[in-house]
């Protein structure tokens, strides 16, 4: 036995041979790491709700409806394990005074468990002056529409701002930066 490991083990061709097996092998499995990975990071910049933006503008009334990622300004809070998305929807009701009445519903999606789709909320219009719509839900969360670009941004009353991705490409775009 001590012959055998002396004969062929120590043989110089022998550990080169074994050497790059062994470079190879790690090469392969890197590979493969990086492919999983990149595949791991695709998947999670791929959208758990289709993301619209529909509304559109005429005089006094507005039709259709949005979706989108929930996106922080404060990019600390942002969490990475939950995914918040808004759904908002022109309504054809309005309210005692006239003004036109929205839906607005929560969805929530957490890694391995769909989307939860929470009961909706009505907004009503609060302001509409200038190329800004300004909808306000009971607990006075308010949603800043801007006319021109379609553009949702929010501010909750615990004072947190955020905005609406409704584009796939933005979302792809920063969910690979976010999650790097």
């Amino acid at each position: 036995m001590k012959n055998f490991f002396k004969k062929y083990l120590l043989n110089k061709k022998t550990l080169i041979l074994i050497i790059i097996l062994l470079v190879i092998l790690v090469g392969v499995f890197y590979v493969k790491y990086v492919n999983l990975k990149y595949e791991l990071l695709w998947e999670k910049s791929v959208p758990d709700v289709e993301l619209i933006n529909y509304l559109s503008f005429n005089q006094n009334i507005i039709s259709g409806a949005l979706t989108g990622f929930v996106l922080f300004d404060n990019k600390e809070k942002q969490p990475k394990d939950l995914k918040q998305y808004i759904e908002i929807k022109a309504l054809e009701y309005h309210d005692k005074n006239g003004k036109q009445l929205f839906q607005e519903r929560d969805i929530v999606k957490m890694n391995l468990i769909p989307p939860r789709y929470f009961e909706p909320v009505i907004l009503t219009i609060k302001d509409s002056s200038g190329s800004t719509i300004t909808l306000a839900d009971s607990d006075n969360n308010l949603f800043f529409i801007d006319k021109i670009t379609k553009e949702v941004r929010m501010s909750d009353v615990t004072g947190d701002t955020t905005r609406l991705i409704t584009d796939e490409f933005d979302y792809e775009k920063f969910m690979r930066e976010f999650l790097k």
